[in-house]
């Protein structure tokens, strides 16, 4: 599978500017992309549905058909990791289950560009982080950085713990 794996130092890095902006760049190229943030937390209500406004930035910057189910299949209102958010609303999140909705409708020839939620060891489901997910996938991680004070030491922490995972 081709692909990316975007990921950060901590939450509010950046990492949906950066996805959107490699989207974008893609894009015109003439890549057929499938964007994929497969839990976002923290998403609004709106008419009696989660909308979730990072996958749905990818969605247009990508300007695939994928529509935002398949984009993001888990969305969550309560602003906190995602395994949490989930279990708030009596819901179980599996890694395997944001596998597969990463690779779910992607051909060997298509890229997807996945964009983690928080940081490379947050918690993303009930049994996995998301250096996890990005094991499972094997796609490179793109590690982004806010320059705020303290980010080296975040920076050169989450490096070392991406080459430890390979």
């Amino acid at each position: 599978m081709n692909g990316l794996f975007i990921t950060g130092t901590d939450t509010g890095s950046g990492k949906t500017s950066v996805a959107v902006s490699i989207c974008q760049a893609m894009k015109q190229f003439g890549l057929h992309l499938h964007p994929r943030k497969p839990v976002e937390s923290g998403c609004l209500s709106t008419a009696g549905k989660l909308f979730p406004e990072d996958a749905w930035k990818l969605q247009q910057a990508s300007q695939t058909s994928d529509p935002l189910e398949v984009i993001c299949s888990y969305r969550f209102q309560a602003a906190l990791a995602p395994d949490r958010a989930a279990r708030l609303e009596g819901q179980t999140i599996l890694c395997q289950q944001l596998q597969d909705a990463c690779t779910a409708h992607i051909k060997p020839s298509n890229w997807v560009i996945v964009e983690g939620a928080g940081g490379f060891y947050s918690p993303l489901a009930e049994d996995g982080l998301n250096a996890d997910l990005a094991m499972a996938l094997s796609l490179p991680v793109i590690l982004v950085v806010k320059n705020t004070l303290g980010c080296i030491n975040q920076t050169l922490l989450t490096l070392e713990a991406i080459k430890h995972r390979n």
